[in-house]
């Protein structure tokens, strides 16, 4: 299940100034336990089909729930240009996986609730800031 909401703006502050914003919130989810069919590493026949994996509490991983970027960007009629800019990722989790949290690896696997909860349990990952700062110049090269 996903759903979100996305934003952009792009204001001119002058002539060659001009400041860009972008921002989004999502919540990616798995609404439900999948089943799934486990096949054997050696010759590819089936060891489990129909194996519930519990996935109905997890965050889809790989993608951010919240991002935001600011950019300033300037232009100079003589061809240089600089930029500088600040994004923003939250709220990341690890990819879950559908094999370990299926129940019939997690019967095979967890001989301890500790161990079963380290099965089930899905890492955060930190947050994310980066700050990207350029200058170019461009020129032509010939006619």
């Amino acid at each position: 299940m996903a759903y979100g909401v996305e934003a952009t703006a792009v204001v001119p502050l002058s002539r060659g100034l001009r400041a860009s914003f972008a921002g989004a919130a999502g919540r990616y989810i798995y609404s439900h336990n999948p089943f799934v069919t486990l096949y054997s590493d050696t010759d590819n026949s089936i060891v489990s089909q129909r194996s519930e994996a519990l996935m109905g509490d997890c965050f889809v991983g790989g993608t951010p729930q919240v991002l935001a970027r600011a950019a300033l960007n300037y232009f100079y009629g003589k061809g240089w240009a600089a930029s500088c800019s600040v994004q923003y990722a939250g709220l990341r989790y690890v990819d879950a996986s559908f094999v370990r949290r299926s129940e019939r690896v997690l019967r095979q696997a967890t001989s301890s609730h500790e161990i079963y909860e380290q099965f089930v349990h899905q890492r955060r990952l930190r947050d994310a800031v980066t700050l990207d700062v350029s200058v170019s110049r461009w020129f032509r090269l010939g006619s």
